[in-house]
């Protein structure tokens, strides 16, 4: 909604109350809307507001609270270092069938991607902190989800199933988690591949619209 609010009208004051109301107070117990990879974007759409706007001393303001909610997420961390759900908390990320035996790929896509948001904000000396806590999660990614037969990523590592979707896959192509020569591997295996299924909601078909555009398909 930030992003389209950038090109829809420029009001960066309903983007700064959003921000405000959607995280709530403190202290922080619950996750957006209860809904774990919702705080991961909450994270991803303080970049999204500075990038717009470059207002550097309202993402200070935020800081405090993306601590506070990112340390929320990393208690939520399994032995590989990915984030799951607790007994309450909707692991969400899109009105889909996932394979959600386990971590879910998807979730750690996000979780990589706030782990450089957070770099990217942090006060001096603190940022190589979040920069090696993504160099891990990456190799863990690698590790645990890539599937070398399918060329994608899969859902879950637990199930044996080895199920694609093209959530995580279009995560991978967005947060630079796929090297380029991979992503044209996703493009191929994954976004012209009628065999996986299609994105149903426009929520995410907005996301599926940006890798495409990233890739330089901008006809498809």
């Amino acid at each position: 909604s930030l992003l389209v609010n950038r090109y829809l009208t420029g009001d960066r004051e309903i983007e700064k109350r959003t921000l405000i109301a959607l995280r709530g107070a403190e202290p922080t117990t619950t996750h957006v809307n209860t809904i774990l990879d919702y705080s991961l974007l909450w994270i991803l759409s303080v970049e999204a507001y500075f990038d717009s706007y470059g207002d550097r001393d309202f993402v200070d303001f935020l800081r405090p609270k993306m601590e506070s909610l990112m340390a929320l997420c990393l208690s939520q961390r399994e032995e590989h270092g990915f984030v799951v759900g607790r007994k309450r908390d909707w692991v969400f990320v899109d009105w889909a069938d996932f394979d959600r035996d386990g971590p879910l790929c998807a979730e750690q896509m996000l979780l990589a991607e706030a782990y450089r948001v957070m770099a990217r904000f942090a006060p001096m000396g603190e940022g190589e902190r979040w920069q090696r806590e993504r160099e891990a999660l990456l190799a863990q990614i690698e590790r645990c989800y890539w599937d070398e037969e399918k060329g994608a990523y899969v859902d879950s590592f637990t199930s044996g199933k080895r199920k694609v979707t093209r959530h995580a896959n279009i995560f991978a192509i967005l947060f630079d988690v796929a090297d380029e020569e991979r992503k044209g591997r996703l493009a191929e295996s994954v976004l012209f591949n009628d065999a996986v299924p299609a994105i149903t909601t426009p929520y995410f078909r907005f996301f599926e619209l940006e890798a495409l555009c990233r890739l330089g398909y901008l006809e498809e």
